[in-house]
């Protein structure tokens, strides 16, 4: 099966509105290159407003280049049907990774400094999303939707944040309505979770609930249906990792404690801040990678 100049080996995954393949491009003299390729489903292709959140997604991500962000190459067209193309990733999602985790390792945690090592990596591809600027105006980009199956770790330990789909930008032609809620709620802040001014510090939220639920072995917001996960993130009550974990440093509870705090204004004001904290803390006990 061919889409353009492109051969479609396999289906990745498949989600609400597209479908992803991994392809490969041919060239002169046995050159060939793996790719990802991103469809908007064939039902959607007639669906305006869904076809404009999708070329959305394409424009926004054409402006990321920076090595912890997945990198898009190119938006197309072949027989109506619109799709992009992203840089394969040798590697896992972190959801995989802390899967296979709990089967394999020890006691079922991944190290520490391991786990602060790629929070660190996931808040400067953030913060490099979010300071972006174009033709000097900045585009105020919030991705909204952190979670563990948004972070892939190449087989190198590089962590790649993906999947823009949903993040809010000033160059997006759609807008999300007032009062639409977006995202997983287990990875929500408060004020995302009442669709309440969302900006950079709800992604700074999230990567504190991942750091928190990987320190501990244990999801922090997380319940049996989605109104209880609703309730536990607006109340927001959350324990020192240490107390959860008795390998964890102690040192480490004030680190995440604060991007996981309620109010968003005792949070770190950027993701920059929060990576600075856990590099300066992995320096200073002679853990840093």
């Amino acid at each position: 099966k061919r889409l353009g100049k492109f051969e479609i080996l396999a289906l990745l995954a498949l989600g609400g509105t597209a479908e992803i393949y991994l392809a490969r491009i041919g060239g002169a003299a046995g050159f060939e290159k793996y790719v990802v390729v991103k469809c908007l489903h064939d039902h959607l292709a007639d669906d305006t407003e869904f076809v404009k959140m999708f070329l959305d997604e394409a424009r926004l991500a054409a402006h990321l280049d920076h090595s912890n962000i997945v990198q898009t190459m190119e938006l197309g067209e072949h027989e109506n049907r619109y799709y992009m193309v992203m840089e394969f990733l040798a590697g896992l999602s972190l959801a995989m990774i802390v899967r296979r985790a709990t089967e394999r390792l020890p006691g079922g945690k991944i190290p520490v400094p391991l786990i602060l090592n790629m929070v660190a990596q996931s808040c400067a591809g953030l913060h490099y999303a979010h300071e972006r600027v174009m033709n000097g105006k900045p585009l105020n980009i919030v991705h909204r939707d952190i979670s563990p199956q948004n972070l892939v770790v190449s087989f190198e330990g590089v962590v790649k944040v993906v999947d823009f789909g949903i993040a809010k930008a000033e160059l997006r032609e759609t807008r999300t309505r007032s009062g639409t809620i977006k995202g997983k709620f287990a990875y929500m802040s408060p004020e995302q979770c009442v669709a309440n001014n969302v900006d950079r510090r709800t992604d700074v939220f999230a990567l504190g609930v991942i750091a928190h639920e990987m320190l501990t072995g244990r999801r922090l917001f997380k319940k049996p249906s989605p109104y209880e996960t609703y309730q536990a993130v607006i109340e927001c009550a959350v324990e020192p990792p240490s107390r959860l974990n008795v390998e964890v440093d102690p040192a480490i509870d004030p680190i995440v404690m604060r991007a996981v705090a309620k109010d968003k204004e005792n949070r770190y004001p950027t993701a920059e801040a929060f990576g600075d904290a856990i590099l300066s803390y992995l320096h200073h006990r002679g853990k840093g990678s």
